[in-house]
């Protein structure tokens, strides 16, 4: 079994990896207090696996913030494991570019050893030609409301090493399109400018579209706003028709929802549909979440709704 995660800040500041949900619940019993994660470069790192409170939690802790910080992983870069059985994981490693990293040096390490399948080594005068490196395709799995990681299913075709700016711009606008591809194979609605505008923005913005996709919860019907220059008014947002027409047609009024810190705030806005421009939350009640809340072009909004009957619409920034 494999798993795929997206490094995000929290995962960084925490120094520990809590693994998915669904594989610690298929695979957890098997782990003991070691796991062994080896790399494309022969060497293996031996991390803790502490088990939490909670019936199928657990994660990588000790030994991890090493791991990560020698392998030089930043922030939304994705790893791929694989399971191999014995509390052993193969893992690989991809920057922003979607491209596998080039990974330090193999070599002797306190915390693991190094892997060696031949008898002997053979020293060349000149370095053989490096592998085609891999990339994943990626069809995302959905995991526990409360799990920091995001799950994948990972198969890999062979990848050209990038080169130069030409080939970091195809990675980028790789990235959109794959996330507009997910999001719409997660029903997160989008509005029809939005589809076709994603692969064209910044990276910044992509990461926090990848953030609101990490904490989308199960089949909660839900959309996506992307903050830009023309609907970034304290006065107004506008809504997906297609979510609208599925969802909330007869909606007045809703009730916006943001959980942070431990603390709920919540909004009561007014919902119109106007013959022009489409559907919209607006209003006194608007302007102020807008306020509250500070948004500025390029935030991410992601809306997921609670309750149909009395709109209420639980809301996640993700800051760009």
């Amino acid at each position: 079994m494999a798993f795929f995660t997206i490094m995000l800040p929290s995962i960084l500041q925490e120094k520990k990896l809590k693994l998915p949900r669904e594989f610690a619940g298929q695979q957890g019993g098997k782990l003991t207090g070691r796991a062994q994660l080896s790399l494309p470069n022969g060497r293996v790192w031996d991390v803790g696996v502490l088990k939490g409170p909670a019936v199928g939690e657990f994660w990588f802790d000790d030994g991890w913030s090493r791991f990560v910080e020698e392998n030089s992983v930043s922030e939304y870069w994705f790893m791929s494991f694989v399971y191999a059985g014995a509390s052993s994981f193969k893992v690989k490693i991809f920057d922003l570019t979607t491209c596998e990293i080039d990974y330090p040096s193999g070599g002797f390490d306190n915390d693991g050893v190094e892997e060696d399948d031949s008898p002997s080594v053979q020293i060349l005068d000149s370095p053989p030609n490096p592998p085609t490196q891999q990339t994943p395709q990626f069809t995302a799995v959905e995991d526990g409301d409360e799990d920091d990681s995001v799950q994948f299913l990972c198969s890999s075709q062979p990848l050209k090493k990038k080169k130069n700016n030409a080939s970091d711009s195809d990675g980028d606008q790789d990235l959109g399109e794959m996330l507009v591809k997910e999001l719409k194979r997660r029903e997160i609605f989008l509005g029809s400018k939005l589809s076709r505008k994603l692969h064209g923005w910044s990276m910044e913005i992509k990461m926090a579209v990848k953030e609101a996709l990490a904490i989308k919860c199960g089949n909660l019907p839900s959309f996506l706003v992307v903050m830009q220059r023309h609907n970034n008014n304290p006065h107004r947002m506008f809504v997906p028709l297609e979510f609208c027409k599925e969802h909330m047609m007869n909606a007045k009024s809703v009730k916006l929802k943001l959980s942070r810190g431990g603390k709920d705030s919540m909004w009561d806005v007014e919902m119109r549909f106007m013959d022009q421009g489409g559907p919209r939350l607006s209003g006194k009640g608007f302007t102020k979440f807008y306020r509250d809340n500070e948004l500025k072009v390029g935030d991410v909004c992601l809306f997921q709704m609670l309750r149909k009957v009395n709109v209420v619409l639980q809301v996640s920034i993700c800051v760009c």
